[in-house]
């Protein structure tokens, strides 16, 4: 039963063509483990719904990745309900900003006392679609892989779903997770500078930042991993170094997790005690050329009432075999 699960969020996941569509995949015993997947798909937005039952346990991940307006953000949403009881988590991330930058303080990585040379804002302010290329979505083995890219090539993002534990470019996916490479090749970058970009992570369950990532507690991934936790619910993880113009290993710095007390009046998506904050990551290296970085967006399966659900089904289970001996 423990198998069965650790498997559960882990059927085929099949996909193809664009639009709206629903699809039924199943396991090799098709009447133990069924999943129901809903892809919608735009030039502008993509999400990718993803259903299953254990028992009377129901629950779902919604995986939204949309560019609109300069925007670049990354949703997920998780919702479990049992007969007595239901709950939701979500949670955010959004690229605001691309610095290249002079380090001419004493503080480590990019901070405000920094010179700024150039700079790229993803937010709404000025902008339009036009920003960005449409999406790109393709299908392969078990697995949904889109791009979203700027207009000017200065910055992409190849945003990869699976449906089983898959190895993606030398990182283990989960199915309850979102792995989102980051690229950054400034056109005009200088010689002495270096690079650094701004996250936002939105969400009502509490942030706190880990010096090792859950993955890495648990033997999942070994290159190693820090990151913000959302509550037990879910997390926001990256990998340590980057490949910058082709050398890798190259540290990435972050400066520790602050409160973001922006404007919440043009955030259309902003719900009611839903806390932001920022994290600043710096590629430690002035080399000119691309930057090749991986960070990932997760949920935790079984989250809030699904556990008490599992536990109950669990023990049910084991009462019914136990009056069998």
């Amino acid at each position: 039963m423990l198998i069965v699960l650790g498997l559960l969020l882990s059927n085929a996941f099949l996909v193809s063509g664009r639009g709206d569509r629903d699809e039924d995949s199943s396991g090799h015993e098709a009447d133990e483990e069924r999943r129901k997947l809903r892809i919608e798909e735009s030039d502008r937005k993509v999400v990718v719904k993803s259903e299953t039952e254990l028992g009377k346990l129901r629950s779902r991940i919604d995986f939204e990745l949309k560019t609109e307006d300069g925007e670049f953000e990354m949703r997920v949403n998780y919702f479990d309900k049992t007969e007595d009881s239901k709950s939701r988590f979500q949670a955010r991330v959004e690229v605001q900003q691309v610095v290249e930058f002079r380090d001419v303080d004493a503080i480590k990585g990019y901070s405000s006392g920094d010179t700024v040379v150039s700079s790229i804002n993803f937010d709404r302010d000025g902008k339009n679609n036009s920003f960005w290329k449409p999406i790109v979505c393709t299908t392969g083995a078990n697995r949904y892989d889109c791009t979203v890219e700027t207009t000017d090539g200065q910055f992409s993002s190849a945003v990869h779903l699976v449906g089983n534990v898959t190895d993606v470019q030398g990182i283990p996916v989960r199915p309850t997770s979102v792995k989102f490479d980051i690229n950054i090749n400034l056109a005009a970058k200088q010689a002495d500078t270096y690079v650094a970009v701004i996250i936002k992570s939105r969400s009502k369950e509490i942030q706190v930042e880990h010096e090792k990532s859950d993955e890495n507690e648990e033997g999942f991934t070994e290159r190693k991993e820090k990151q913000v936790s959302f509550g037990d619910n879910g997390f926001f993880s990256w990998v340590t170094t980057a490949t910058v113009a082709g050398e890798a290993g190259i540290e990435v710095y972050n400066a520790p997790l602050e409160v973001d007390n922006q404007d919440q009046s043009k955030d259309t998506a902003h719900e009611e005690g839903e806390k932001g904050h920022r994290l600043a990551f710096t590629f430690q290296s002035t080399k000119v050329g691309l930057i090749e970085w991986d960070p990932k967006l997760a949920a935790n399966s079984f989250s809030g009432a699904s556990r008490v659900g599992v536990s109950i089904f669990l023990l049910a289970v084991l009462a019914v075999i136990a009056q069998s001996f």
